[in-house]
């Protein structure tokens, strides 16, 4: 994060993105999108509009563990 840059505000903004899930991990947000495609679009805006840096960006697959987890959690 940048200096003076306030994350609550970030976090804030990003739950209005198509995400399941946004964990703070001190200077790393990590976001689990529910749409990839909607969520880089809309957060490559948010990030000019509100003039933030953007230091890295992975995408992965999830993991068999997070998958099993999504699917035993749901009724």
């Amino acid at each position: 994060m940048l200096p003076g840059v306030n994350k609550e505000q970030i976090i804030h903004n990003l739950q209005a993105l198509p995400i399941d899930k946004i964990v703070d991990q001190g200077k790393h947000l990590v976001i689990y999108p529910r749409n990839i495609e909607k969520t880089v679009t809309s957060l490559l805006r948010l990030i000019k509009e509100e003039n933030l840096y953007l230091n890295d960006m992975d995408m992965r697959r999830p993991s068999l563990n997070e998958i099993f987890e999504a699917i035993t959690k749901q009724p």
